[in-house]
């Protein structure tokens, strides 16, 4: 059986015979943070800022004391990080977490190799190029390590590699067909990570893909507001009414606001938009926030009585 919400047990204390005692139980085993998960959670966020910081410590590191160290302690130096880090996945006894966290790290410092390895030698290596090598080489912790942080790293270092590849290799690509392979990237990742994962999705990562793959759609269409029809326009505004249509089905299916919250302030925005590039400039002002207050508003109250309803469902 599910944990029941508070505002379930408040309407469960109101219309029916409980007594304070046993809604209190009830409380405290479905709603208040016990003893032992803040404990969890506090050696847990520890031990991921511990790591964050010592990646980030060998960081500034190399750019502090990049003139007074050779070639070989700088390369020796990331090497031996980045062998500790995979040692510590091979030791039996380590917990799990323990080891996606060391993958984690692990996959970071191979950009670092990388960018050391560029600077000593002078490589001479396009931006985008550094970024598709840390992507490749990185493959194979991720899929090893399965690990939802370890995802998102290599979906940022993806998105990343492509735009910079845009800018310098490809800048005559029509813009409309860059948002649309930007947009089908990140929606494919979307769904793959909502349906053919082979565990539960992480909710914060399913989020995060969401808020990316609504943003560009956003980003996107109020481009088309401003600079007008395009040949690729079309291939565009289709895709974009997909991601939409998904989300809001998502929203609907997990009875999540967030998924509809999204689209809620994405039409937001591009009304917005569209009533800065249309409208005469005395009146726009007031006009803009008046509509914003109202819609906002109107938005707010609309999820909340939805929520309230699938609460009472539940």
């Amino acid at each position: 059986m599910e944990k029941i919400d508070r505002e379930t047990i408040g309407i469960l204390s109101q219309h029916s015979n409980l007594t304070e005692a046993e809604v209190a139980a009830l409380l405290q085993a479905n709603c208040y943070t016990n003893k032992a998960l803040w404990e969890k959670f506090i050696r847990l966020f520890l031990l991921a800022l511990g790591v964050g910081f010592s990646v980030s410590g060998v960081v500034f590191f190399f750019a502090y004391n990049w003139d007074l160290l050779s070639k070989f302690v700088k390369l020796s130096i990331i090497l031996l990080l980045l062998i500790t880090s995979i040692a510590v996945i091979l030791v039996p006894k380590t917990a799990l977490l323990v080891k996606k966290i060391s993958l984690t790290a692990a996959a970071i410092l191979v950009g670092v190799l990388f960018a050391v390895y560029g600077q000593i030698y002078q490589t001479g290596a396009d931006a985008y190029d550094f970024f598709l090598a840390w992507t490749v080489f990185c493959t194979l912790f991720v899929i090893v390590g399965d690990f939802a942080p370890l995802w998102l790293l290599y979906l940022v270092l993806s998105n990343t590699t492509f735009g910079l590849y845009m800018e310098q290799a490809a800048s005559d690509w029509p813009k409309f067909i860059i948002l649309f392979v930007f947009l089908s990237f990140n929606f494919s990742a979307l769904i793959l990570a909502t349906y053919f994962t082979k565990k539960k999705p992480v909710v914060w990562f399913l989020y995060l893909l969401a808020l990316a793959t609504t943003g560009l759609a956003t980003f996107g269409n109020a481009m088309v507001i401003y600079d007008g029809y395009d040949a690729y326009l079309p291939l565009f505004v289709g895709l974009t009414l997909l991601v939409y249509a998904f989300v809001i089905w998502q929203g609907w299916q997990t009875k999540t606001s967030f998924y509809l919250a999204l689209i809620a302030l994405s039409c937001i925005v591009l009304i917005t938009t569209f009533m800065i590039e249309k409208m005469d400039t005395d009146r726009l002002f007031l006009t803009l926030t008046i509509f914003i207050v109202l819609s906002v508003t109107a938005t707010i109250k609309g999820l909340l009585t939805l929520q309230k309803k699938w609460s009472n469902e539940n």
